[in-house]
Order: C-alpha cells, then sequence, then structure tokens
C-alpha cells in the first residue's frame, strides 16, 4: 500500500479504481482516505435493469440475441420481484466470462446466473 501514500509523476495523473462489498474492510485497512470518490452501486434486482446493464457492456452481438436471453431468463423465473438479485462486480465478471463462448453467450449468461 506504500504506492498509495505516493505521488505520481509530474505532469501525470493517477486512477486508481476499487471495488468492494465490504466497505468496512477498507475502512479498518484506513484505505478510505486515499480515495476522492465514494460511488455506491446498487444490485441488479431486476429483468429489465439486468438488460441494461447488458446493453451497456455490448455483451450480445444483435437485440435478437439480447431479447433470447432475457426471455430465458424470464422463463426460469427471474422476472419475479425478489428472485433475483447480483452485485454488479459479478455480473460484470459472468458478462465476461460469456464473452468466451460466442457460439451461445445468452445460454452461458443464463446458467452463470442460475448458479449464483
Amino acid at each position: 500500500m506504500v504506492l498509495l501514500g505516493k505521488r505520481p509523476p509530474k505532469g501525470r495523473r493517477l486512477l486508481i479504481l476499487s471495488t468492494t462489498s465490504n466497505r468496512s474492510m477498507l475502512t479498518d485497512m484506513d484505505l478510505m482516505d486515499s480515495f476522492a470518490s465514494d460511488i455506491r452501486v446498487p444490485s441488479v434486482h431486476s429483468l429489465p435493469q439486468l438488460e441494461k446493464v447488458l446493453q451497456d457492456v455490448e455483451l450480445f452481438p444483435n437485440a435478437n440475441e439480447l431479447q433470447r436471453a432475457m426471455h430465458l431468463l424470464h422463463q426460469a423465473g427471474y422476472g419475479e420481484e425478489g428472485k433475483l438479485s447480483l452485485g454488479i462486480k459479478k455480473l460484470l465478471s459472468m458478462a465476461e466470462m460469456c464473452r468466451q463462448d460466442p457460439d451461445d453467450v445468452a445460454g452461458r449468461l443464463v446458467q452463470l446466473v442460475m448458479e449464483s
């Protein structure tokens, strides 16, 4: 953590991003003061929220594949209130795993959501 105490070279800027679901850990380690901003990102709790995130990360090659994924998740019961709860960090990790299987992105996403 020594790097957090050093300034970047003159004429350079330093950006450090951190994600955690355990904010108290950063406080306990006296790291909270090292960050200029603290942005809370709520969990994804509905299919429309999930759809918006997936659109923003451009996971699917076309709108039909995205709609197929949403339909499959709805059929699996994730359209019901209280059924879906994904942290944004976990969802972004899932999206990256889905990119590894470009032949069936929708199927892989549904599988990962159901396993979580």
